[in-house]
Parts: C-alpha cells; sequence; structure tokens
C-alpha cells in the first residue's frame, strides 16, 4: 500500500493519545456517580508506551523486542478487561490488543495466533464500542475470511461491508478498509470504485488526504504555499515560506526512532552537501518527544541542517496540518513558498534540479 515501507502511527497510537488527554480524564471525573468509571489513564499510557519502536538495531533483535512489547499489550489488556469490565472506553484497551494480535499473527502465524486476533475482533464488535473501532476490528475478520476466496465471491461481502458503515462516523474508515481488500484480491473495478470515492467524498480527512498521496493519487499539495510555524532546537521562531524565502526547501518529516528514517541519513547527507551551496536549505520536522534523545543524534551524525522540534510527536502541529501519518516523509517547497512535491523520497535529487531550474527561470523573467 505504501512505497519503501515508512514508518506508519498505528491507529491504536491515536486512539491512546486521545484517550490519555488530561480534558478527558476531567470529562470521566466529572461524570455522574452512576456512570462505570473509565480505564484508569495509568493503564492507557502503559499499553501506549509498549508500541514504542525497540532500540535494537538488527532487525531480527528488533522484531523479537517488539513481539515481547506486544505480548506485554495482550497481558496488560486482559487485566484490564478483568478488572474494568464495564467500563465505557474498554474498546481504546482492546484496540490496542487487536493491533498487538494482528502483529504477532503476522509474525508468529499459527492457527492459535489467528484465533487470538479474531476472539478480540469479536469482543469488540459484541461490545458497545463507536463504528470507527469496530470497523477496524471487523476489517480483521472479513481480511482473514477472505484470505485465498474467490474474487467474485469476496466482492459481495466487501460491498456489504463498506456499506454497513456509510452512516456512520467510521464511512471513510471502511471505504479505505475495501479499497484496500479490494485490491488484495484482484478487484480492479471495486478498488477503483473507492478510490474514487476517498477522492470525492473524504479527502478533507488528513488521514486519508495522506493515503491517496502515497498510493499515487490526489489531493496533492503541490502549488500550495507551504505555511508552518516551526521552532528550533535552540527556541528560535522558524517561520515557512517567509524567513527561507527565494530558497528551495526541503522539508523532512521523520525521528530518530524511525527505522527508515535512520537508514535514510547517509544520503540526506550526501544531497545536502550537494546542494547546499546551489541556494538549497534543509528543514528537518522531528516527531521525537525526547529532545536529548535527537540532539545527542544530530551531533553523532552531523546532521548540519536545520532542525525543529516540538515535542509532541506525532501530534506535532505542522506534521497535523499536512496529515502526516507515515515517515520518512519529504517535501520540496520551491524559492516562490509553493509546494513542488509532497512526495519527493524516491526522486529527491531530480525534484531538485528541477525546483532550481525554476527558480532560474522565474529570476531570468523578473530581471526582464
Amino acid at each position: 500500500m505504501v512505497r519503501n515501507f515508512p514508518c506508519r502511527l498505528p491507529i491504536v497510537l491515536i486512539v491512546l493519545s486521545v484517550a490519555a488527554t488530561p480534558l478527558l480524564a476531567a470529562d470521566a471525573a466529572s461524570q455522574p456517580a452512576s456512570q462505570p468509571a473509565g480505564v484508569p489513564e495509568s493503564v492507557l499510557t502503559a499499553l501506549k508506551q509498549q508500541f514504542l519502536p525497540p532500540k535494537e538495531k538488527d532487525r531480527q533483535a528488533a522484531i523479537a523486542a517488539y513481539s515481547r512489547q506486544m505480548e506485554k499489550v495482550l497481558a496488560l489488556g486482559a487485566e484490564a478487561e478483568k478488572n474494568h469490565p464495564a467500563a465505557p472506553d474498554l474498546h481504546q484497551v482492546r484496540g490496542a490488543m487487536l493491533e498487538a494480535a494482528t502483529f504477532l499473527a503476522r509474525t508468529h502465524r499459527t492457527p492459535e495466533t489467528q484465533e487470538r486476533v479474531a476472539a478480540i475482533a469479536r469482543r469488540i464488535l459484541d461490545s458497545e464500542a463507536p463504528a470507527r473501532a469496530k470497523v477496524s476490528a471487523e476489517t480483521s475478520l472479513l481480511r482473514t475470511r477472505l484470505e485465498g476466496a474467490e474474487p467474485t465471491k469476496a466482492e459481495p461481502e466487501i460491498r456489504a461491508f463498506v456499506d454497513r458503515y456509510e452512516k456512520t462516523d467510521a464511512a471513510g474508515d471502511a471505504v479505505v478498509y475495501g479499497a484496500i481488500l479490494a485490491h488484495s484480491l484482484g478487484l480492479d473495478d471495486l478498488k477503483e470504485k473507492y478510490l474514487k470515492l476517498l477522492e470525492t467524498q473524504y479527502a478533507s480527512r488528513p488521514e486519508v488526504a495522506d493515503f491517496l498521496r502515497r498510493i499515487g493519487r490526489g489531493p496533492t499539495q503541490v502549488g500550495k504555499e507551504f505555511k508552518a510555524e516551526l521552532t528550533r532546537l535552540d527556541g528560535a521562531k522558524l517561520t515557512l515560506p517567509g524567513d527561507l524565502k527565494g530558497k528551495v526547501v526541503v522539508v523532512d518529516f521523520w525521528a530518530t526512532w524511525c527505522g527508515p528514517c535512520v537508514a535514510e541519513v547517509p544520503h540526506m547527507k550526501e544531497v545536502y552537501a550537494k546542494y547546499k551551496d546551489k541556494g538549497v536549505e534543509f528543514v528537518g520536522v522531528s516527531l521525537d518527544q525526547d529532545r536529548q534523545r535527537l540532539e545527542k543524534f544530530l551531533k553523532e551524525k552531523q546532521m548540519g541542517w536545520i532542525h525543529t522540534f516540538s515535542g509532541k510527536g506525532w501530534e506535532d502541529p505542522t506534521a497535523q496540518a499536512y496529515g502526516i501519518n507515515a515517515i520518512p516523509s519529504l517535501w520540496v517547497v520551491g524559492a516562490d513558498g509553493k509546494v513542488v512535491s509532497d512526495n519527493a523520497r524516491g526522486d529527491l535529487e531530480g525534484t531538485l534540479d528541477k525546483a532550481l531550474q525554476a527558480r532560474d527561470v522565474q529570476t531570468t523573467t523578473q530581471k526582464k
């Protein structure tokens, strides 16, 4: 679905990061005494922490470490289900469990791991969970059931699945999943139908816009002004495009914990060295939450361009504004402040050459 295997934001982290906000904690505290208590914030926080990428650099070691973290999620979740069976937000815990069980089923495919995924999904569907939690659970069951199925027999099931959520706030999610399921079964006409539906009805949602952009479909930010209020590591403000107007700017959404991002560092250093004296500036937008880790990494790797940091991780305001839910994500902004490419990772040098050429043509025209 996404080229080059970027680090993606798990759906469960979106749910948990919202669930753990002080605002929701305050809402829970103000509920009438007759209302069942919600899952303690400490439990949600403990679950969220297990989804942090492991520190191991070796791929197999990292997978083993992350597998242990996912088993921990399942253990914490089972305990929460036992201790808070009537919690109105228990679906958040089960969503984390589903994410963990799915990962384990993919890395250790056995009848037992497959059934564990199905059991958690069924508990979500049988509960009073909101539609957006149920659509993810139902997708897990449907994906397993349709694996290897005859496409013509699977198509009615996919259509019925998408239609069930049409009048809910999970309608866009269902269409995305429907397109992915159709693609996996070679149902090209159905996939195209759902992609067009996403483009015409749901493209205003950042996560849908990012999904479409990364598979080569609109909407695109190309030609639009790139606006951002950023904070450098030293606390100074950086306003784009104003502060760097006249330069071609590479905006790199990344993080030190993202394996593909780290793997790109040597190439990024080479490109920066090649283009920095040609009127090109790099701006890193870090999705890290640990400033010291970021500063240490930058010093060790000698990444000498501009770096910005909000400390909000995936909730970074600029990342949110541009629908970033997968990194690394490389954008190129022209000398006029307008986006030249919102997906430049595959051909950064070629994109920079075009942006510089456009700048030179514009400069020559203005002189005349």
